[in-house]
C-alpha cells in the first residue's frame, strides 16, 4: 500500500512540474466558445489572460426525492507558459421530499482548486495534451445539524479529494474532440446520522467514512455552424465509476457506477462573453440514482499580450 501511495505522489509531481511542453511556445488558447460542461480543455490559459465562468444545475434525483440548484463560480487564471491555476466555488439550493412537504437548504457547497500542465501543444497532427492536479475541500455543510430539514441542508461530502487528470483535445475546423480522464482518491471524514454519500445511500448511524477512489471520465463532440458567432452544438458523455477501494483504508464494499450524455448549444454574444446551455440524460446506471440536470453557463474571457483568437 505505501508502494501504491508513493507511485501516485511520484507521477502526479513528474507531469505536473518536470514533464516539457512538447512544441513551440506559442500559445493555442482560443475560448470563442463556451464549450463542454463537464469536459476540460486542454490549453492552458496564457500568461496575461484569464476568464471567469458562472454556471447553474437543476438536478432532480426522482428516486431520491431531491432536488438541488448549483451555482459554481469558476476562474481560470494563466501563470506561466503552458501553465495555469483554477478554481471552482459553488454556492447550493437543496430541496428535499419529507413526510411534512418539500424542505429547503442553502450554503457554500465544497470548493475545488487545480493546476493545469500543459503536456504536447496541438498540432496538425497531434492533439493538444495536458494533466491537471486536482484538490477539493470540504467547504460544504455535510453535517445535516438541522435534524427537521432530513438531510437538505447539506451541501457537500464531508472529504478531502486528491487526484489527477490528463486531457486532450483535437481541432479540425468546424469541428472539434474532447477528452478526459481522472483518478480521485478521497480521504476519510466523520459525519453526522443522515449524511448521503456520493451515491444516494443515507448513512442513519453517522459515524467514519471512507469512499472508495472514483474514475470519473468524459468526452465531447463540437461542430460550430458559424463561426462569426461561434453558434454550435456538442454532444457529450460523462460518467464516474467507484471501484469499492480506498487506496489509504483498503475496501470499502461500495461499488457503483453511472453514465449520462448531453446535448449541448452555444452562441457568443460579444468578442468575449459565450453562452451554453443543455441537459444530462441518463444511459446507465448501477448502484446509483438516476438524475437528470437542466445546465446553463456563461463565460466572460480577457485575452491578455500573449493571449490570442
Amino acid at each position: 500500500m505505501k508502494q501504491t501511495k508513493r507511485i501516485f505522489a511520484t507521477v502526479a509531481t513528474l507531469l505536473l512540474f518536470t514533464a516539457p511542453a512538447w512544441g513551440d511556445l506559442q500559445s493555442n488558447w482560443d475560448p470563442t466558445t463556451s464549450g463542454p460542461f463537464y469536459t476540460g480543455t486542454a490549453e492552458t490559459v496564457p500568461p496575461g489572460s484569464f476568464f471567469v465562468e458562472t454556471y447553474w444545475f437543476d438536478q432532480y434525483q426522482s428516486a431520491l426525492g431531491t432536488r438541488t440548484e448549483t451555482f459554481p463560480f469558476r476562474f481560470d487564471i494563466g501563470l506561466l507558459d503552458g501553465i495555469d491555476v483554477s478554481g471552482l466555488i459553488p454556492y447550493e439550493y437543496t430541496l428535499q421530499e419529507s413526510k411534512i412537504g418539500w424542505v429547503h437548504g442553502e450554503g457554500i457547497g465544497d470548493a475545488q482548486f487545480w493546476v493545469k500542465k500543459e503536456l504536447v501543444k496541438a498540432s496538425d497532427r497531434w492533439p493538444a495534451l495536458s494533466t491537471e492536479l486536482i484538490l477539493k475541500l470540504p467547504s460544504g455543510n455535510a453535517s445535516n445539524f438541522k435534524s427537521d430539514l432530513f438531510g437538505a441542508d447539506q451541501t457537500g461530502f464531508g472529504t478531502t479529494d486528491v487526484g489527477v487528470s490528463l486531457l486532450a483535445r483535437k481541432r479540425f475546423e468546424p469541428f472539434e474532440i474532447y477528452g478526459q480522464v481522472t483518478y480521485t482518491v478521497a480521504s476519510e471524514a466523520a459525519v453526522s446520522p443522515g449524511y448521503v454519500t456520493s451515491n444516494g445511500v443515507a448513512l442513519t448511524q453517522g459515524g467514519e467514512i471512507a469512499p472508495g477512489d472514483t474514475i470519473t471520465y468524459s468526452a465531447a463532440f463540437e461542430h460550430v455552424l458559424n463561426e462569426a458567432n461561434s453558434l454550435g452544438y456538442l454532444v457529450e458523455i460523462y460518467g464516474m465509476y467507484s471501484r469499492g477501494l480506498n487506496m489509504f483504508r483498503g475496501p470499502t464494499d461500495n461499488k457503483w457506477s453511472f453514465l449520462d450524455w448531453a446535448p449541448e448549444i452555444e452562441v457568443n454574444s460579444s468578442k468575449n462573453v459565450s453562452w451554453g446551455t443543455g441537459f444530462t440524460m441518463p444511459i446507465y446506471e448501477s448502484n446509483y440514482p438516476s438524475a437528470v440536470t437542466a445546465m446553463l453557463t456563461v463565460t466572460y474571457s480577457y485575452s491578455g499580450p500573449e493571449g490570442h483568437r
